[in-house]
């Protein structure tokens, strides 16, 4: 009886996080990611724990980007010209500032994930969040470039105000 009482409130819970997770526009990252209540692939793949910080706040969108501090107002994007909000998104997939970067360091990912450039804009969204081997395993030498990838351009945006 003990366990079926807490295998319906665990499941309960779940549940319940889940459906506050998805009316949440804040999570909306998350959402994206996490479809299960599981353990995230990147906590074990990122040793390094003010790098895993990093991942787990963009991931969460409470990061240093203007979107993650919405007061309300819509925010732009510091660091571009095409007016656009601030997303996790737009950060690691599309903003014109980071493209040098970006382009350097998915050449490198392309190099050991043979289809990475190809993948869709959300499925390398997916890939550099959340480690996933969704799309074939990583190597060591991938996750080390995104890895990289990630903690450089967030390093560089937190100089910009």
């Amino acid at each position: 009886m003990y366990s079926t009482v807490h295998g319906r409130l665990k499941d309960q819970y779940i549940q319940d996080w889940f459906n506050k997770a998805k009316i949440n526009n804040s999570l909306d990252v998350l959402n994206y990611l996490k479809k299960s209540y599981t353990v995230s692939p990147y906590l074990s793949k990122i040793l390094t724990p003010n790098v895993r910080g990093i991942f787990a706040r963009l991931r969460i969108n409470n990061s240093i980007l203007y979107h993650s501090k919405s007061t309300g107002i819509i925010n732009v994007c510091p660091c571009c010209t095409l007016n656009v909000v601030e997303t996790v998104k737009h950060f690691l997939l599309e903003c014109p500032f980071f493209a040098e970067h970006r382009n350097e360091h998915f050449k490198l990912i392309n190099d050991s994930l043979h289809y990475f450039i190809s993948l869709s804009k959300m499925d390398k969204y997916k890939i550099l969040l959340d480690l996933s081997s969704e799309f074939g395993n990583l190597s060591d030498l991938t996750i080390r470039c995104i890895i990289t990838y990630i903690k450089s351009i967030y390093n560089m945006r937190k100089n910009i105000t």
